[in-house]
């Protein structure tokens, strides 16, 4: 959300689209910090399955975002 927002406070649409690819950077870099957690067994398997789905939903909502950006 923070990348996003900063995105929003740039002059060009291109900057903006250069944000989001950072927000979605971010999302598979937590994905990934979940997939460590649960070999820790921080969180159980479901846990990591549900993320999984909801990090899947947003990465193809900030796509789409993206590519609604392009000039």
């Amino acid at each position: 959300a923070l990348n996003i927002a900063e995105g929003s406070g740039r002059r060009t649409r291109r900057d903006f689209a250069h944000f989001i690819d950072i927000a979605r950077g971010s999302l598979f870099e937590t994905l990934a910090a979940m997939h460590v957690a649960a070999q820790l067994q921080y969180i159980s398997s479901d846990e990591l399955t549900a993320f999984r789905h909801r990090a899947d939903i947003l990465s193809r909502k900030l796509s789409r975002f993206r590519t609604a950006l392009r000039p």
